[in-house]
């Protein structure tokens, strides 16, 4: 059997994204992807 490139993906597109993507193989680590520049990261400080 070969193998067949999948992805896991949780999110918005352009407010937050996080993605797991096996584009390197099934014995490799998956590929991590975050979009996170819709986040506020300031907006609690003080």
């Amino acid at each position: 059997m070969t193998f067949t490139p999948a992805d896991f993906c949780i999110g918005e597109n352009g407010i937050w994204f996080f993605s797991l993507m096996w584009e390197r193989g099934k014995d490799n680590e998956p590929v991590e992807f975050l979009d996170d520049h819709g986040i506020l990261k300031d907006a609690f400080a003080a």
